[in-house]
């Protein structure tokens, strides 16, 4: 007589480390969710109207004036995330919710890529492409636009899983405080999807989040039940946006 197997469930695990969501701007919506709408960042931390001036301008003639110009706001969109699980009368809530929780820092981060990648001509999600480098070039590069374009603390480089090992191995990221990963600079360094070897640099990133809701849709007639879990998710940067590819 054969034995038939042991039904084993593993222990439910956590979400994959040094995502987007391991990031210091992760905001609950509130209720009601506001964000349903978007959201647009006031550019408060962007570099604005600064330089020099003679301090006797008697003695030297001032070049350039002085303006305060200020940037525009950067809208972002909002999209759902969701996580689902479809059987016969088996069909699990606790599923869904937990597929949504392993899932959904990957299908964001994507999401933002998408928006970084927005062919439209003049979006203002779009990143600025600096072309392909070497891996030590292509960083540096990231580097100076974060610098210039940003400025301050918070910028956020966003590479491909699959490079994470070139790029401590070439020395150009290492461990951070808290567990976190950085370049030597101290940028904070995030993974995600497969680029084709395409890494990212924007100022800080933001995530609004809205309560996970559940709800099961039944097919009567062939017994078939669907629980559903989701919620509504703004992901949107501060000022600069860049990318370069790794060659």
């Amino acid at each position: 007589m054969v034995l038939p197997p042991i039904h084993f469930q593993p222990p439910l695990v956590n979400p994959a480390r040094h995502t987007l969501y391991d990031l210091p701007g992760l905001h609950p919506a509130g209720e009601p969710s506001r964000h349903q709408g978007g959201v647009e960042i006031d550019p408060i931390n962007c570099p604005g109207s600064t330089g020099t001036w003679p301090t006797d301008p008697c003695e030297v003639e001032p070049t350039g004036e002085k303006t305060g110009d200020r940037g525009d706001y950067t809208e972002f969109p909002p999209v759902t995330a969701w996580g689902a699980d479809e059987c016969g009368l088996e069909s699990s809530e606790e599923r869904a919710l937990q597929n949504l929780r392993l899932r959904e820092p990957q299908v964001v981060t994507q999401h933002f890529i998408d928006l970084l990648e927005d062919p439209e001509p003049g979006s203002e999600t779009a990143a600025t492409d600096l072309g392909a480098h070497l891996p030590a070039t292509a960083i540096g590069l990231l580097e100076e636009a974060l610098g210039w374009g940003w400025g301050g603390t918070g910028g956020v480089i966003l590479a491909p899983r699959r490079l994470a090992a070139l790029l401590a191995a070439e020395g150009l990221i290492m461990p951070g405080p808290s567990n976190t990963i950085t370049t030597v600079l101290g940028t904070r360094v995030v993974f995600g999807p497969d680029t084709t070897g395409v890494v990212y640099a924007t100022g800080p990133v933001h995530v609004w989040r809205d309560e996970v809701m559940t709800q099961q849709a039944r097919a009567l007639t062939g017994n078939r039940v669907l629980w559903i879990a989701e919620r509504t998710i703004v992901v949107g940067h501060e000022c600069t946006a860049v990318k370069a590819t790794i060659a």
